[in-house]
């Protein structure tokens, strides 16, 4: 790589022409092209990434300025191949040419084809030469493009590539080249050969291959393959030194608790796997005897049968995400549905965090609380009444504090929204009362077309924090109602705890003194007592009535909201509803006021929608049939006009309907169906009937009565939609081909389609519109009497009118259905809150072995204490960062230091009140007094959470996230001016004094800084960047955007707006502007797709963004600058975050490089799907040899 390939093959070109003398001889070339029915073409055809065909044609001009070069189009003809030397066409060219390459399909067809098909001129010819650069695209054999390349004639093949094993490392990478060059060897062979049974894959065939016979595999490559290294011709070439150095660099806090987490998934993911014995561990085979060489290969073929049988595992996507992680917390699917879609810097991410963690202790509270509930039934279903309600009421206490913690948070925050309403609307007067030029300039500024859901905080913040806002607060009342039913649910089992030892006292006594005759009887015994709770009958019915009132109180409140969303709803719906058989009369006017001149009289109570024929209309010679068609139909119109109607009142009557009896909104007996059965599993007299009251007691069927009204609207509404869809067949013939089987289930549906079924337009009937049609062009005849002509006109005027107004009017009875959908939906809503309440009173089943439930449900909820500590712990962790970040800014120095003793500590605590200690000073004061010192808060011992600060504390100043920065040594390294002007030693000092705008992260800030001091050292300097993620390019270019640096990216071809026109773009022109302006400092490029090919000898570094397993991707990167042409020193700048995995795959990938002399390469990684961001896929074999490495380096840490 950057060894001069195309200046090698440029001289081939020159030196190898077809002729008399060549080989093959031109006589043989042409014998060869008349058996296939081919033109011999003397030119050379290159196969070129899109992005380095402009430097393919720079560099022939440069070096053969004597040849002729044609690049490529779709409108290319063969004539002009026969005046050049060289053709050049990009690899997307190439790969659309694949459909005019192949024959077309021999089948038989009704007609002729219209067009005649394009044929590709490229495979009409014999070329001299093919010559496919950056071969590594082919490795693939069923890929469009690797087939097209074998589709073109061609005498000598050549595939020209740095990196053949680019993927795995493996000789199936090669097999589509193999293809491609037409080697027949048995190499070939065995990769094109059917698997077999016990051999699943091409992978497992070569593996079998290189295995057993690896000097062969040897030999028989080194025939067909010509390979050479910097070092092999170091001799022959000047190119600069090349330095590489090592930024490490530590996350911030907020980044390494976020890494953390992931970081203990994956962990605990290896250890469960490792557990479970489906590792199989890496053996290097290469130096193996026979023996052991078998005993591996089998090894291999197993994993790679569990590899193909697991892909479903979660193991290479959390190590995805680990690596994903370290250089944002945003980059990666999984990432990115923690966070949101939109681009967040470390604040937000902290923010985020906070919100989850707090999110969490509330569902972690709120399963306590239930799971106390049930252990309280069990209470009570072993008669212990007094000490369950004891219990009841102080979870109540702790429920309505969570509550009012909640409204004040929610009231909080709509005093915020309309704050920001306010804002938005004086930013809107303000846009409004701009001036028209600027205003116009700003819609044609090209910016806004660039304008993505990635940059989306940078280019609105005011609408990304309002979005946020919004989603906060919803969240919120999501929570708050999750919590109200809670409440409800303690209030209600409050009360039918009292109503049910009233019930205990009342059978005790009807026990005692036999059956009541009278209520004299019934008020003898209401004082009393039961022994076990101490309350009488007269108390219990007092306080049962409060607390049914404060439950009925609080759902009545909470329903209130739903019902008053949907009556507004109703409101503002029902005049719309009400006016519309207004304005479909006053449509159809129209038709009356043309009828009068017709002698067409439509009486006082005519419905004006209904088409009314005149008499005159029947009886001429030509268009009586037509007029009988039209008759016919004009009948099936009005019957279906008619029933539409009746539809539609039945649908808003059924859509407006009050709710389902408003006494559910009042006071009513509570002793409903789920009572009695409480009473009846909690052994109490069953024959107990609920007392007759004015008003129905709930039944607890609410929604279900709800739904049936609502799912008798949905079918009426889906009938009403279809019956509008026959009415525009119809009229218009659309929508003829629809499907009109009926597909129902229930009765009413059947009884819809029955009614709807004859006003479909049968297989051969015409439409209102085709008759129409007909009398028209019988207007138009000259062979009938001026009569019927006369006749004909004047119909086909009065109908045609009648058909556009009938239109018109479908059109809005259509829009009107999508005010149907919202109004059920929101009855639905209703209901389904309704019925949350009902659903949430029902005892639980008694079980069968109670002291083993009882002790199964004190596990649970010790277990969700535990957890609500670590969250809580976990939460004051976070906003104390979230304060020190705060008054960080503010004071601009680090505030982490022990509150007693003053020092920066690694290892300490933080208490319940949100300050941290040092752990010498949490044992010999905290411990001991058992208060805070700074705010002199009580604390106890279970409050106290530890915290690791790891490394990133022990420096004196926080914000220096550059640990170090080395040089790997070379030979060149000792006299180098370039790293003398760097200053290395100085260099971390340096970058940290540096400002960044914004805070991206400690790497993407780390970047921004390094950029910054390289423009103001030597100001010409330019800088590329590598990254695996399109997304880590897409927050970097919004961090340049923040921080004023110039940069492109390679985009690829397509069609972009310019001053208002569309041009197409290549992906050249970015390296052109790169190259040319002096304001781009930066090129983005990813390293799996932009990698190869360029020549961007113009920039002295290279930025690796993230290490890679895959070496091979790494020096396609680093030799894009590194190759002939260069005139600089240049410096390779790996970027790794200190105490993550990265260290490990970089270690990794070290190793693999010892043995890249080898024929395989035992990489297990592999593409990730676009869904989970792209990049490196390592596989498991490979994820286990890091993790435990890095637990080794933990444990020594340690």
């Amino acid at each position: 790589m950057g060894l001069g390939k195309t200046v090698i093959l440029i001289a081939l070109f020159l030196l190898h022409q077809l002729s008399n003398t060549s080989t093959p001889t031109l006589e043989e070339v042409t014998k060869q092209a008349q058996i296939s029915d081919l033109k011999v073409c003397n030119a050379t055809l290159v196969v070129a990434p899109g992005a380095i065909i402009d430097q393919w044609a720079n560099e022939i001009h440069q070096h053969a300025p004597s040849l002729r070069v044609l690049v490529y189009e779709k409108k290319s003809n063969a004539d002009q191949f026969d005046s050049v030397d060289i053709v050049l066409v990009t690899s997307d060219v190439l790969r659309r040419e694949f459909h005019a390459a192949n024959p077309p399909p021999e089948r038989s067809r009704r007609q002729q084809p219209k067009y005649k098909r394009r044929r590709s001129c490229l495979v009409e010819q014999l070329w001299w030469r093919v010559v496919f650069d950056e071969a590594q695209m082919v490795d693939s054999s069923i890929s469009n493009i690797a087939a097209m390349a074998r589709l073109i004639p061609r005498i000598h093949p050549w595939a020209v590539t740095g990196t053949p094993t680019s993927k795995t490392g493996l000789l199936s990478d090669m097999h589509g080249l193999f293809c491609f060059l037409g080697l027949n060897t048995w190499i070939a062979a065995s990769l094109n050969a059917t698997p077999k049974p016990h051999l699943s894959s091409f992978t497992e065939q070569h593996l079998r291959l290189t295995h057993r016979h690896p000097g062969l595999v040897r030999d028989h490559l080194a025939r067909i393959m010509h390979r050479f290294t910097k070092v092999s011709v170091a001799s022959e070439l000047e190119i600069p030194p090349q330095h590489e150095h090592i930024i490490n660099v530590q996350f911030d806090r907020t980044h390494q608790l976020y890494y953390d987490e992931i970081e203990e998934k994956c962990l605990q993911a290896v250890k469960n796997r490792v557990q479970s014995q489906s590792f199989i561990p890496y053996i290097d085979t290469m130096q193996k005897s026979p023996s052991v060489q078998d005993q591996t290969e089998s090894m291999h073929l197993s994993a790679s049968k569990h590899g193909s049988q697991s892909k479903q595992s979660d193991l290479p996507i959390l190590m995805l995400q680990l690596r994903q992680t370290c250089c944002h917390p945003q980059i990666g699917t999984h990432n990115r549905r923690r966070l949101g879609g939109v681009l967040c810097t470390m604040e937000h991410v902290l923010t985020t965090m906070i919100r989850q963690c707090t999110s969490s202790v509330y569902t972690m509270q709120h399963k306590r609380i239930s799971t106390s509930m049930e252990l309280l039934h069990m209470l009570e279903y072993q008669g212990k009444f007094k000490p369950a309600l004891d219990s009841y009421l102080i979870l109540l206490k702790e429920t309505r504090e969570v509550v009012a913690g909640i409204r004040l948070d929610v009231d909080t925050l709509m005093t915020r929204k309309k704050l920001k309403n306010q804002e938005r609307s004086e930013n809107e007067l303000a846009l409004n009362n701009e001036d028209q030029p600027a205003k116009a300039c700003d819609d044609n500024d090209e910016s806004d077309l660039d304008c993505d859901f990635e940059n989306f905080e940078s280019s609105n913040p005011t609408q990304y924090s309002y979005t946020l806002l919004e989603d906060e607060l919803g969240q919120l009342r999501s929570r708050l109602n999750f919590w109200i039913e809670l409440e409800h649910r303690l209030l209600y089992f409050i009360a039918t705890s009292y109503y049910i030892i009233g019930k205990r006292i009342e059978d005790a006594a009807i026990t005692a003194s036999g059956e009541l005759h009278s209520d004299k009887d019934a008020q003898s015994f209401v004082n009393n007592r039961d022994e076990e709770s101490g309350f009488t009958r007269q108390e219990c019915e007092e306080l049962e009535n409060i607390w049914y009132e404060h439950a009925n109180k609080l759902r009545r409140t909470t329903l209130q909201i739903f019902e008053l969303r949907t009556t507004q709803m109703v409101e503002k719906f029902q005049s719309g509803f009400l006016e519309l058989p207004g304005e479909l009369n006053q449509k159809a006017s129209v038709l009356s006021n043309i009828s009068k001149n017709e002698r067409i009289l439509y009486s006082n109570d005519q419905n004006l929608m209904l088409i009314v024929l005149s008499p005159e209309y029947f009886g001429g010679i030509v268009t009586g049939e037509i007029f009988e068609e039209i008759t016919q139909l004009v009948a099936v119109l009005n019957k279906q006009w008619q029933l539409i109607e009746a539809w539609r009142s039945k649908l808003i009557e059924l859509l407006t309907l009050p709710f389902e009896n408003e006494n559910l909104n009042s006071n009513s007996d509570h002793t409903d169906i789920s009572c009695f059965q409480t009473i009846q599993s909690l052994g109490v007299n069953s024959n107990a009937k609920p007392n007759d009251g004015s008003i129905a007691a709930p039944t607890g069927n609410e929604y279900s009565i709800g739904l049936d009204i609502q799912e008798e609207a949905n079918q009426y509404q889906y009938a009403y939609i279809q019956v509008l869809s026959d009415r525009l067949t119809l009229l218009t013939a659309m929508r003829r081909d629809v499907d009109h089987k009926y597909y129902g289930t229930t009765d009413l549906q059947f009884k819809l389609f029955e009614q709807r079924k004859a006003f479909i337009l049968k297989q051969k009937q015409q439409s209102f519109s085709e008759l129409v049609k007909r009398l028209k062009g019988v207007s138009c005849r000259y062979d009938l009497p001026s009569i019927e002509i006369q006749l004909a006109t004047h119909a086909s005027l009065y109908l045609g009118k009648c058909l556009d107004v009938h239109v018109a009017c479908l059109e809005l009875l259509r829009n009107e259905t999508t005010k149907f959908s919202i109004l059920g939906n929101a009855r639905i809503v209703y209901f389904r809150e309704l019925q949350k309440f009902h659903s949430g009173v029902v005892f639980p089943e008694k079980p069968t072995d109670m002291e083993a439930h009882c002790t199964t449900l004190e596990d649970n909820i010790r277990g969700f204490e535990r957890s609500i500590a670590t969250q809580n712990a976990r939460l004051r962790y976070l906003a104390t960062l979230e304060t020190d970040n705060i008054q960080r800014t503010a004071l601009g120095e680090s505030l982490r230091e022990c509150g007693i003793c003053r020092t920066m500590f690694k290892n300490g605590v933080v208490t319940h009140c949100g300050h941290m200690f040092c752990e010498e000073c949490n044992a010999g004061w905290i411990m001991i007094h058992l208060r805070c010192p700074m705010c002199n808060q009580s604390i106890s011992r279970e409050s106290i959470a530890k915290v690791t600060l790891k490394k990133q504390l022990d420096t004196p100043q926080f914000n220096q996230t550059i640990l170090s920065i080395s040089t790997v040594p070379n030979a060149f390294s000792a006299g180098s001016k370039s790293i003398a002007q760097l200053n290395i030693p100085q260099l971390a000092k340096r970058l940290n004094a540096i400002k960044v705008h914004g805070s991206y992260g400690s790497k993407f800030n780390t970047i921004i800084r390094h950029i910054k001091y390289l423009v103001s050292t030597h100001p010409q300097t330019k800088v590329i960047l590598f990254s695996q993620w399109e997304q880590v390019l897409n927050i970097l270019a919004a961090a340049f955007q923040d921080n004023g640096i110039g940069f492109v990216k390679m985009e690829g071809s397509g069609w972009t707006q310019d001053r208002g026109k569309f041009k197409l773009k290549f992906p050249g022109q970015s390296v052109t502007t790169f190259s040319e302006s002096g304001d781009v400092v930066a090129f983005m490029l990813n390293a799996k797709s932009h990698s190869s090919g360029l020549t961007l000898v113009c920039a002295m570094h290279v930025i690796l963004i993230e290490p890679l397993l895959n070496r091979s991707i790494e020096q396609q990167a680093i030799t894009r600058v590194h190759r002939i042409g260069q005139q600089n020193e240049t410096h390779v700048w790996r970027y790794i975050v200190h105490n993550t995995i990265e260290k490990q795959i970089v270690k990794l990938a070290d190793q693999r490089m010892s043995v890249s002399n080898q024929i395989t390469l035992s990489s297990q990684s592999r593409l990730a799907t676009k869904s989970l961001g792209g990049g490196e896929l390592i596989g498991e074999t490979d994820i286990q040899d890091i993790l435990c490495d890095r637990n080794a380096v933990n444990a020594g840490t340690s």
